[in-house]
């Protein structure tokens, strides 16, 4: 198993909502709302064109919210793991702002390398904008996000 001397979280796609982060990882407790200047959310591929999720993309303009999520070891483990899928995404520990003030470290996945941008299935986008709305993330940044879904689901 993977380990990660660090056992924040930081959520940012499919991961976002309390109740879905739950079903996998049950220790996993919300512990605020924090983001990541200068990236945003994409879609890239990870292995064919059918395969691909969430991850991070500089953008000098561009702000990133997630949720914060402590986890026990075993979850956290189990999380980088990516359900059998490590291969295909790289942890980064990062520094981020608490909406509340403050910066703090954690880990996060992203997908590892480029492979070309992904469209991302009908459930698989629900639960990013669904888990932004359950965390209660700004509205400004939950439209944006439902505009960077729709555009990654129209392929453009």
């Amino acid at each position: 198993m993977t380990q990660s001397p660090i056992n924040t979280y930081f959520a940012y796609g499919t991961l976002l909502g309390e109740r879905h982060m739950r079903e996998s990882y049950p220790s996993a407790k919300a512990t605020g709302v924090a983001f990541y200047d200068q990236h945003e959310l994409g879609f890239w591929r990870y292995a064919d064109a059918a395969s691909g999720g969430c991850t991070i993309v500089h953008n000098p303009d561009g702000i990133l919210f997630g949720v914060l999520y402590e986890l026990s070891r075993e979850d956290m483990a189990r999380l980088l793991e990516v359900g059998g899928l490590a291969a295909w995404y790289e942890a980064r520990e990062l520094d981020v702002t608490r909406v509340t003030g403050g910066r703090t470290r954690v880990v996060t996945l992203r997908v590892e390398g480029n492979r070309g941008p992904w469209v991302p299935p009908v459930d698989y986008a629900a639960l990013v904008t669904n888990g932004a709305r359950e965390a209660a993330l700004p509205q400004e940044y939950i439209a944006k996000l439902d505009s960077i879904v729709e555009k990654a689901r129209r392929g453009a």
